[in-house]
């Protein structure tokens, strides 16, 4: 998870792909970038976690006999 303040979401929006994104309020968290208040969580899954995940939900949903 990366953290940011209001200044930098452009900058990770632009860095991350297809990132899922959270605003905060009364955040104690810091921005990842300029340790500002956090205002905003980004959550990110790199292409090997994704095909990870993808295996376990297939494996799960299948059966066994």
């Amino acid at each position: 998870m990366v953290k940011v303040c209001k200044s930098h979401v452009k900058d990770i929006v632009c860095i991350l792909d297809t990132p899922h994104v959270q605003r905060v309020k009364n955040s104690k968290d810091q921005c990842s970038i300029c340790n500002k208040e956090a205002e905003y969580h980004f959550f990110y899954r790199n292409p090997l976690q994704e095909y990870v995940l993808a295996l376990k939900v297939k494996t799960k949903n299948q059966l066994i006999i």
